[in-house]
């Protein structure tokens, strides 16, 4: 849990001005990974939407057609 405080200027851009009672804890169900590691599993996610996208175009058009 965190409490923060927020501000919305005249453009509509919200800032994150301000936090306290910030707690942190351990995830024991996953190991640490680094940042290499994150880029490339944000790359296979990214795949992995892409052809899921792409099989989703050609179920509409075979359903079209």
């Amino acid at each position: 849990m965190m409490k923060a405080e927020f501000f919305k200027d005249e453009n509509g851009f919200i800032w994150f001005f301000y936090a306290h009672d910030i707690f942190v804890r351990k995830n024991l169900n996953r190991q640490m990974m680094s940042s290499e590691d994150a880029k490339k599993e944000a790359r296979k996610i990214q795949q992995n939407k892409e052809k899921l996208r792409m099989q989703m175009i050609s179920e509409l058009q075979a359903y079209e057609s």
